[in-house]
C-alpha cells in the first residue's frame, strides 16, 4: 500500500533475547535530554522491556527523519522486533495542511477549467507540480535515513532475514 504521507512498517527476526536486545538498544541510545552532548549513542530516545522509541542521532537538521517506535514480540522460533517508523507529529501536521491546500488549489483549477472556456492548464498545473515537489522532498528526507536505520538496528541485532526493501 503506497501511504500519500511519509511511513514504513518493518520487522526484524532475531534469536536474541528481549533483555539482549534491549541491552544492546539501551547501549547505542542516549536519552531525550542528550541531543548535542556528543556522548554515547547512535540513536536518541527512550527503550522499556519491550517497547521503544528512537531517533537516529544527526547534527544536521531534517524534518523528515524517521520516529522509530518499536515494539519486541514472540514469534515461531524467535524474537520478532516490529518497527513503524514515520515523520514526527509537527512535520505530519504540516504536510496534511500543505496538501490540503494545494488539493482545494487543484479543484478549483479543475472547476475553473471546466466553467470557463479558457484553456489555460496552469491552474491545474501549478498545484500539480507543488504536489510532486513535496512528495519528493517528504519521501527522500524519510526513507533514506529510515532504510539506514533498519540496516544499522538489523546489524545490532544480528537479524536473520535482511530487510527487503
Amino acid at each position: 500500500m503506497i501511504h500519500i504521507l511519509p511511513y514504513l512498517e518493518h520487522t526484524i527476526r532475531t534469536r536474541k533475547s528481549p533483555q539482549e536486545i534491549h541491552d544492546i538498544l539501551q547501549s547505542v541510545t542516549s536519552p531525550k535530554g542528550e541531543w548535542f552532548s556528543g556522548k554515547r549513542g547512535e540513536f536518541i530516545g527512550e527503550i522499556d522491556q519491550y517497547e521503544f522509541k528512537i531517533e537516529s542521532k544527526i547534527f544536521y537538521r531534517n524534518d523528515f527523519l524517521p520516529v522509530i517506535k518499536g515494539t519486541i514480540k514472540q514469534g515461531e522460533g524467535a524474537y520478532e522486533v516490529v518497527l513503524k517508523m514515520q515523520p514526527n507529529l509537527s512535520t505530519y501536521i504540516f504536510l496534511i495542511i500543505w496538501y490540503s491546500l494545494l488539493g482545494v488549489f487543484f479543484l478549483s483549477g479543475v472547476l475553473y477549467l471546466i466553467t470557463s472556456e479558457t484553456t489555460d492548464v496552469a491552474m491545474v498545473l501549478g498545484p500539480i507540480g507543488f504536489i510532486a515537489f513535496g512528495q519528493i522532498l517528504s519521501r527522500c528526507g524519510f526513507y533514506f535515513p529510515a532504510k539506514r536505520a533498519i540496516n544499522r538496528l538489523e546489524e545490532l541485532l544480528s537479524a536473520e532475514i535482511p530487510a527487503a526493501f
